[in-house]
């Protein structure tokens, strides 16, 4: 049985598999009619697909390489002395950050980004930041590497440029608190940070400029209110039973 899932990424290599991540790591195989699902040992706490492997990070602070056609995992890489906090992909590229243990023994965040090459499998250099906590690649086509996210534990986050790792990015400063995701638009454009303040969190948009957004969007179709009867007692005899509405049958 799946549980307690926090992880989710999809690949089309060989077919459609789903990958799952929670206390354990699970892949489900869309072979149809049938569906076949995988268990394997791994406290995953995020998952992300790159074109040839799925990419899991745990809570024992690596990132384990699974590959969907033998649904086994091929390769390990040590990232961070705890637990991953992000992970993410690009072309053959994956970044991480998580947890450190400082001389005090409690959990804080590593003040350093890893990357890594997937097809050597090896150690970039690694990204010194602001306690990064999230990590989300943006694809620039000026540029012929993608630029790397950071956003940091202190309410601020940075772009760098992944062809100049020895560079220092520039910082800039968010508005809210407890950022929880980040995603960047197809031409690096726009970047979206969403905190988890209360009540309600927030999202804010960066642009490059003007930024270019969609202006034929839509607004979201959202389902029909549900109207709540007042209830009415058993011995309630002054009620009309007309008041009570009636389903409507198309």
């Amino acid at each position: 049985a799946l549980g307690n899932l926090c992880s989710l990424a999809a690949s089309h290599m060989p077919h459609a598999v789903v990958a799952v991540g929670g206390p354990r790591f699970h892949t489900i195989h869309m072979l149809p009619p049938y569906v076949q699902t995988t268990d394997l040992p791994a406290d995953a706490v995020c998952v992300r697909a790159s074109s040839r492997f799925f990419c899991v990070g745990t809570a024992t602070g690596q990132v384990l390489i699974v590959d969907p056609r033998s649904r086994s995992i091929v390769h390990s890489l040590g990232a961070h002395p705890l637990s991953i906090l992000d992970i993410d992909v690009a072309d053959n590229m994956l970044a991480t950050c998580g947890a450190s243990r400082p001389p005090r023994d409690y959990m804080m965040v590593d003040s350093t980004a890893m990357l890594f090459d997937l097809r050597s499998l090896r150690a970039l250099s690694p990204v010194q930041a602001m306690a990064p906590q999230r990590v989300c690649f943006a694809a620039n086509p000026l540029f012929a590497n993608p630029q790397l996210v950071i956003v940091s534990g202190y309410n601020a986050f940075q772009v760098l440029d992944t062809s100049q790792l020895t560079s220092t990015p520039p910082v800039q400063e968010l508005h809210g608190s407890g950022f929880y995701c980040v995603s960047a638009s197809s031409t690096s454009d726009v970047i979206a940070i969403g905190d988890c303040a209360t009540p309600g969190g927030n999202i804010e948009i960066w642009t490059r400029g003007e930024g270019k957004i969609n202006a034929s969007s839509r607004d979201t179709e959202f389902s029909d209110e549900i109207v709540r009867e007042h209830p009415i007692a058993p011995d309630d005899l002054a009620t009309s039973l007309s008041s009570v509405h009636m389903p409507v049958v198309y």
